[in-house]
């Protein structure tokens, strides 16, 4: 050995991990989705295996990072849990004042869940290093597919109100395992019979990978691992991983990836699949595969008690700097929610559900290229794409001022295809309770039936811009709108800028004592003139279209939805496609 290499820091290792039941994973084929957001038209990728290629790698990170910049109800008990944590009730909109209180993010009274398998006592096999690990009880496990992590650099934009969020998440090495022919395992790994033996044992440190072998690994918890630097848990190549569900507690720099999470027992409860709490921080999930049920791919055939009776939410995250990416939730109530402060929600899918889409909570976070489609009517539930709403000092609801969030790139369909006969009337962006302070939503799509495309009651020092809100079915009329109002309180909108938006129906009306721009709106009576293919949710322009060339170049992001630069014409288009 080296003088050098004697006093280096040693090297990070790679572990693997048995699954509790070995083999293949079970689960309905899913249906490709393109997000036709990414900053170079093209749709995202399945996430590869850990080897991936240099090339790939660095594909994968444009998409976790900020990829562009720009210019100008009901207390759920976690499933796995015993703790009866409640996933925040939605506060009710549309005239309705709603009392929701949000609960704490409490870590107490926490059962790990997952298939009882009992005491192991077995020590790893094969491990290269001569360490052998005694067995835990603990059936966690963890799985996903590419090492590249997320890393959030904020997007700017010219209007001097708007400072960007910043957001930080862990970052990885892409360094490939050894694999040889027909394995997935590399001669003389550390092997270990389950994840909770290996995470109990002390053995992981900062920088090391986890590789999960093939099948059902129970319930993944991390808690109590402040590591230094990224750990990625990851399938081994080849593999499909399973967990029941996925906890972090107390833990930071930790990257999940392509993990497959839905309950294996009949009686899971209802509770959210995939959850950090207040007390983790710099933790990213990317590339998972998120299900109400294994076969929640059949959701369109469920009926009303079926919706009911698999009323769990996808992803309920909490602590600063956490990442949601490159994700899919399939047949949920709640589908991902951001509850701490400096949150990426990017590039995300969120199919079939009975809640609301996406909701984000915390003060400079960034919700972008995600796709919401396919709501349903199931209860007395008000489903939303996506919402926010405040807490005061005090927890009560509409109390307080939500800060700095950039929604951007979003496309919102209440339906796709066929119309369930249980659709719901999807409301688009909606922000009701609180003051909504610098705030940036530009470059969306939101076709849905319901009043509310674009609302926010209370904004102050925020821009619309360059968004299109269409009645999913081209109605003319009334709604879905654009609009800015005071809030419940009483407070008045403020420093609002809406521009350049092509949508349904209109409310908003230029005020200057209140600082109200509406300029180079285009409201739209006619939409099959309009754009391209609306029963296909195809919002380009036609050439013909009142939107050409009709936005004010001042007050444009400088790329649209699918990073086109603007302006191809002698002025910006309306709308969230540059085209002509």
């Amino acid at each position: 050995m080296s003088t050098a290499l004697a006093g280096s820091q040693a090297l990070a290792a790679d572990y693997f991990v048995q699954a509790i039941t070995p083999g293949a994973v079970s689960g309905t084929p899913l249906a490709v989705i393109s997000l036709q957001s990414s900053g170079d038209g093209t749709p995202a990728a399945v996430v590869p295996p850990v080897q991936v290629l240099a090339k790939q790698s660095e594909r994968i990170g444009k998409w976790v990072k900020a990829r562009k910049e720009k210019g100008s109800e009901e207390t759920l008990p976690e499933v796995g849990t015993s703790d009866g944590e409640a996933v925040p009730a939605a506060p009710e909109m549309s005239g309705s004042d709603g009392n929701a209180e949000v609960a704490s993010s409490g870590d107490a009274g926490l059962s790990e869940g997952g298939d009882d398998i009992g005491s192991e006592g077995t020590t790893a096999e094969s491990a290269t290093f001569g360490e052998s690990a005694t067995a835990s009880t603990d059936t966690s496990a963890d799985t996903t597919g590419t090492t590249t992590s997320p890393v959030t650099t904020s997007p700017t934009t010219t209007t001097t109100t708007t400072t960007a969020p910043t957001t930080t998440a862990p970052t990885t090495t892409l360094v490939a395992p050894a694999t040889t022919t027909g394995a997935a395992v590399p001669p003389g790994a550390q092997i270990w019979k389950n994840f909770g033996s290996l995470m109990s044992s002390g053995k992981v440190t900062g920088g090391d990978r986890i590789f999960l072998l093939d099948g059902y690994h129970g319930q993944i918890l991390v808690r109590d691992k402040k590591f230094t630097s990224t750990v990625t848990i990851a399938p081994a190549a080849g593999a499909v991983a399973h967990a029941d569900s996925v906890l972090v507690m107390n833990s930071s720099n930790v990257h999940i990836q392509g993990l497959k999470v839905w309950p294996r027992s009949s009686n899971a409860g209802n509770g959210a699949l995939v959850r950090t709490y207040s007390s983790a921080s710099n933790i990213a999930f990317t590339g998972l595969d998120v299900r109400g049920i294994a076969t929640a791919g059949n959701y369109s055939s469920w009926t009303a008690t079926d919706w009911n009776n698999y009323q769990r939410t996808g992803f309920q995250v909490d602590g600063p700097n956490i990442t949601v990416a490159r994700s899919r939730v399939t047949g949920i109530f709640n589908g991902i929610i951001m509850l701490g402060k400096n949150a990426l929600l990017e590039a995300n899918i969120v199919d079939g559900f009975s809640g609301d889409g996406m909701r984000a909570l915390g003060d400079n976070s960034v919700v972008r290229g995600n796709k919401v489609q396919n709501c349903h009517q199931v209860n007395a539930s008000h489903t939303d794409a996506f919402q926010a709403w405040t807490n005061g000092p005090t927890g009560k609801v509409g109390t307080g001022t939500l800060r700095n969030l950039i929604i951007e790139d979003n496309k919102i369909f209440e339906f796709v295809g066929t119309r369930s006969p249980i659709a719901c009337k999807l409301q688009g962006i909606s922000l009701f309770a609180g003051v909504y302070d610098n705030f940036v939503i530009r470059n969306n799509v939101v076709s849905t039936t319901a009043y509310h495309g674009i609302t926010i009651a209370g904004g102050q020092n925020s821009q619309i811009v360059n968004n299109t809100v269409i009645h999913a079915f081209g109605t003319a009329g009334v709604y879905p709108w654009i609009r800015v109002s005071g809030n419940r309180d009483g407070r008045p909108s403020l420093n609002m800028t809406v521009a350049n938006n092509m949508t349904t129906s209109m409310k908003v009306k230029a005020d200057p004592t209140k600082g109200i721009v509406a300029a180079n709106n285009v409201v739209v009576t006619s939409a099959s003139a309009e754009f391209a293919g609306l029963s296909q949710q195809d919002f380009n322009l036609r050439s013909g279209s009142k939107g050409v060339d009709a936005g004010a170049a001042a007050l444009a992001p400088k790329d649209d939805i699918v990073g086109a630069a603007r302006p191809k014409g002698k002025a910006p288009d309306a709308g969230a496609y540059e085209n002509f």
